[in-house]
């Protein structure tokens, strides 16, 4: 398997390079393979590691998947909650678990992984670091459920409360000063009723004639069966329980818990032992080998021994670099989910619905098929509209909101700004041509709203922000124009949609 940062062929069984240390990825299977992002439903590419539309992690689990996927894949206004580190350089904006995104880069990974001292392997990680990072999993899942709080970008301040030396570090290399808020770099070309100031957009625009939408085909707007299915298992992931599995033999992608000790010529070495490990295959960063050797042993008492090669150069340890090592192993459990059955109780009690299971599912599938009606409306106007001439200030303003966002993502690396972009788009193609699609969307929806009399007001947008609070705190945070802009997306969708009939 070739190596896709440095070229180097590799064994076809290896998860990472042994020149680099990057990590391998079949691009084979990369091609054969056809997801859906579990937040939004949106169909990912199959090199994706981010939804380009929602900004989510692939493998991650929603608290509402498939809640209005317009709110996700409207790409409308970018606001930003930093820090999304990933394949995609992003401008994020997360309202009470809408995220829209505004990406162009696919190479983060390769600047972290060449400007980091990132390790391959968790084999160097102490028992105490194995339980840090099980408390920041819990704590990951804590935040889902607290959705619609504002993930504040005021956290650059915590320098003052923390005492953080690497927050500190980050804030020296970004050469940033923190701010209160966001209004000057934001809401500079915004009014209040989230249109684009001085602009009348409808004589920029040639608007599709979305009165040929009124009747759209049941086809290609209902969610099949699988899709309500999958809404549905999203909900019971969320309170599974996990059990301890020990009648049966580890399966490639378990989570397991393990004791590990590592030896190399007979002597153990150091940051190579570890009791009640529990290794997730997703998340860990083992050597090659290393994982794969446990599948297909049952958890037992008794220990067992594998072999591993090291990379070389190994860069969290470069005395183990092309060595040989044995790790004597013992497989205690098997870590599994166990979802709740879906039934009256489950909708009643835990959901806290008032209706039965089945009804559930039909206001479930009822709900799909709004949000694909909305997404379906949208994607149809804004392809099939047009704009020649896209004023300067509107790109303009996207352009610095790119730097802004793009400077914390160099700060987290490492970098400067222009050292940043030189590495992920050096001729800043990507970037010009995300900002003039950005544009293109804000005048299509804004000539929408112009022609059907619609502006984003304080109460028609807390359908969209979900809270007064969270709707205050943006408008403080980043400016009224543009955080209400953000709501004109959804508002003109849902007005086009009141004169829609499914056939």
């Amino acid at each position: 398997m070739r190596c896709s940062n440095c070229g180097t062929e590799n064994k076809d069984t290896a998860k990472f390079c042994r020149t680099c240390g990057a990590k391998l990825v079949d691009e084979q299977k990369k091609v054969e393979t056809k997801q859906k992002c579990k937040f939004c439903g949106s169909e990912l590419d199959p090199n994706m590691k981010f939804c380009k539309y929602c900004g989510q992690p692939v493998q991650s689990n929603p608290k509402n998947p498939n809640k209005n996927k317009l709110w996700w894949k409207v790409i409308g206004v970018i606001l930003s909650v930093f820090l999304l580190i990933g394949i995609f350089i992003a401008v994020d904006y997360i309202i009470d678990g809408k995220l829209l995104i505004f990406s162009f880069g696919g190479k983060t990974k390769e600047v972290m992984e060449n400007n980091e001292e990132e390790s391959i392997s968790s084999l160097e990680s102490s028992e105490e670091e194995n339980v840090i990072e099980s408390e920041e999993k819990t704590e990951k899942e804590n935040i889902i459920e607290n959705e619609g709080e504002i993930e504040s970008e005021k956290d650059d301040k915590t320098n003052e409360t923390t005492g953080a030396e690497t927050a500190n570090t980050e804030e020296d290399t970004s050469g940033s000063t923190s701010e209160d808020t966001k209004v000057d770099v934001y809401n500079t070309i915004f009014q209040d009723n989230g249109y684009v100031k001085d602009i009348t957009a409808g004589d920029l625009v040639e608007l599709y004639d979305y009165s040929q939408l009124q009747t759209i085909a049941k086809a290609d707007v209902e969610p099949s069966e699988e899709d309500v299915q999958a809404t549905i298992d999203e909900q019971r992931k969320l309170f599974a329980t996990t059990k301890q599995v020990t009648d049966r033999a580890v399966e490639d992608g378990d989570i397991i818990c393990i004791d590990f000790t590592g030896k190399i010529d007979g002597v153990e070495f150091d940051g190579g032992k570890s009791e009640d490990y529990v290794l997730d295959p997703n998340d860990d960063n083992f050597i090659d080998g290393f994982y794969e050797q446990i599948i297909g042993h049952t958890p037992s008492e008794e220990s067992f021994d594998i072999q591993v090669t090291f990379p070389d150069p190994y860069e969290p340890n470069e005395e183990l670099s092309g060595k040989d090592a044995t790790f004597t192993i013992v497989l205690k459990y098997i870590k599994e989910n166990e979802l709740p059955e879906f039934n009256d109780a489950f909708v009643q009690d835990t959901l806290g619905a008032s209706v039965s299971a089945e009804e559930y599912r039909q206001q479930t599938k009822e709900s799909l098929q709004s949000d694909n009606v909305l997404e379906y409306l949208y994607d149809k106007v804004i392809s099939e509209s047009t704009v020649d001439n896209i004023p300067s200030t509107i790109t303009d303003a996207l352009r610095a909101i790119v730097d802004d966002t793009s400077m914390q993502e160099a700060a987290a690396v490492g970098m400067e700004l222009e050292e940043f972009y030189e590495q992920v788009d050096p001729d800043g193609e990507e970037r010009e041509t995300l900002c003039l699609e950005q544009a293109k969307i804000i005048l299509v929806v804004q000539a929408i709203a112009e022609k059907e009399g619609i502006e984003a007001t304080d109460d028609n947008v807390l359908d969209y922000f979900g809270s007064e609070d969270t709707r205050d705190g943006y408008v403080e945070y980043f400016g009224k124009g543009y955080s209400y802009s953000g709501a004109l997306p959804i508002l003109t969708m849902q007005k086009l949609a009141e004169n829609v009939t499914i056939e």
